[in-house]
């Protein structure tokens, strides 16, 4: 049992060492080094990370990304804050549009301003519905260095809703 548990800490120290992992700069204050660095650490990032908003398989994606924090659990929550905020908006936009067209479409000319004005209403209520029913989906983070050798933590989220719970939030709120 001794020798099991010799061998899987040997095994785990072996490929500890053996990762890809980027190597921090020697000296953060040289630019060159602080720029391989950067760019080895965007080489290892997942391909998602430079996705914004798509759909795939009856799911809404949306990635979001962090400013650099001082603990890695505040970069996430900037880097989920900010996907759910990309999300609501594309959210918005989406209700607003269709709101719109639906609505000045029906209407007199004399009352499109304000029709418009409650699509906008409308998408803000649909917005909030929404936001319930957003979940995180995953999310990856990474160490960042400043010139002043300043180390912090930068995150990137995405966050998925079901097209279906979308779709039913925006025909409640429609319907009201």
């Amino acid at each position: 049992m001794k020798k099991l548990f010799i061998i899987a800490i040997a095994v785990a120290i072996t490929s500890v060492g053996c990762s890809n992992n980027p190597v921090l700069p020697k000296d953060p204050s040289d630019n060159v080094d602080r720029l391989r660095y950067y760019q080895e650490i965007k080489d290892e990032r997942p391909d998602w990370t430079n996705q914004g908003f798509w759909e795939e398989d009856d799911q809404y994606f949306q990635v979001g990304e962090s400013f650099v924090f001082d603990t890695e659990r505040e970069a996430k929550k900037d880097a989920m804050r900010d996907a759910t905020f990309r999300l609501s908006e594309h959210v918005r936009q989406d209700v607003d549009i269709s709101f719109a067209q639906k609505m000045t479409s029906e209407g007199q000319t004399e009352n499109t301003v304000l029709q418009f004005r409650n699509g906008t209403e409308m998408a803000k209520i649909v917005s909030r519905s929404v936001m319930q029913s957003i979940s995180v989906h995953e999310t990856y983070t990474e160490l960042d260095v400043d010139k002043n050798e300043k180390y912090g933590y930068r995150a990137f989220a995405i966050m998925k809703i079901n097209a279906r719970d979308l779709k039913n939030a925006i025909n409640r709120s429609m319907s009201n």
